[in-house]
């Protein structure tokens, strides 16, 4: 190997794309308490779900920075031997964490969805989604905690262990996490296109709930670096995996709040004197409308505590 390819690091890219995020992802969350305080609203069931799934995030966020000043983004071949182990047990306690903040951000989400939409189909639909999620968190939990025997042959590589394929292990804990994305993105897109109002009104709502395709699409993409899971030069080959999964939790966080950020919303614009007396009548009005045509439908101001 040549000195030029041994020197080659991937760190600065990584923290640059991490930490910027893990920063949005608090912002987040203080705006959308924010948002209920202004209404004086209670804080709901959701909304302590995703100040534990924030908790979580950062959780990913600080191991993603330990493993990149332990060698991630670096060749093998120059990272001290004495970090292999360590590093090895980061990307234990990242799988344990990670599935702690997916469970923590989707359940907010469905929890949300449960408290605006008060029709009962959809509930029903909404606790179907949740129960897979669950089982799908404790399975992977499962698998994490034991996925070798003994268990410290994870990152002890001086011990004689068996221990699961990580590429199955990580490919198939990706692939159903994907799919309750998809159903947790389109499960309120009916809801809203059977609103009393206008095209426009439908598309921006729809607008709102869909921007979580972000998510999605980071997952996609971390499932993508996995298959490198197995490449000897570990520490090179996977750190495309720290990237994208610290981006996903955080994308995550963030998507979960957008939607209950409209009182916020309203009144920056009122501070810099942007007009929305007619939209934001027309809306108050939809929804005030539509309400009795949905039986329950309430506002994405958040209203209903």
């Amino acid at each position: 190997m040549t000195t030029e390819f041994l020197s080659q690091s991937q760190q600065g890219q990584t923290l640059g794309a991490i930490i910027p995020f893990a920063i949005l992802s608090i912002i987040a969350v203080v705006l959308r308490l924010l948002a209920k305080s202004m209404i004086h609203l209670r804080y709901g069931v959701d909304d302590y779900l995703i100040i534990l799934g924030l908790c979580c995030s950062l959780g990913c966020f600080s191991l993603s920075t330990i493993m990149v000043r332990l060698g991630s983004g670096l060749h093998l071949d120059v990272v001290p031997t004495a970090n292999i182990p360590k590093y090895l047990k980061c990307m234990y306690a990242y799988q344990l964490i990670y599935t702690a903040t997916i469970l923590s951000v989707k359940l907010s989400i469905l929890t949300y969805y449960v408290r605006i939409f008060q029709i009962r189909p959809f509930r029903i639909a909404v606790y179907a989604v949740g129960s897979l999620v669950v089982v799908w968190a404790i399975t992977v939990w499962f698998i994490s905690i034991f996925s070798c025997r003994p268990i410290n042959g994870f990152w002890d590589t001086s011990v004689t262990s068996s221990c699961v394929s990580n590429k199955e292990f990580y490919v198939g804990n990706a692939v159903p996490n994907i799919c309750t994305d998809v159903m947790i993105l389109i499960l309120p897109l009916r809801m809203v296109w059977a609103l009393q109002t206008t095209r426009m009104q439908k598309v921006t709502l729809s607008g709102i709930f869909l921007l979580g395709g972000f998510v999605v699409v980071c997952s996609c993409i971390r499932l993508g670096t996995q298959f490198k899971v197995d490449d000897p030069d570990f520490t090179w080959a996977m750190n495309g995996t720290v990237i994208w999964t610290s981006l996903e939790v955080s994308f995550g966080v963030i998507s979960a709040c957008l939607p209950t950020m409209r009182p916020v919303v309203r009144w920056a614009m009122r501070k810099f004197n942007i007009s929305t007396n007619d939209t934001s009548k027309s809306s108050q009005r939809c929804f005030t409308s539509s309400h009795a045509s949905t039986r329950g439908f309430e506002t994405l101001s958040g209203s209903g505590g």
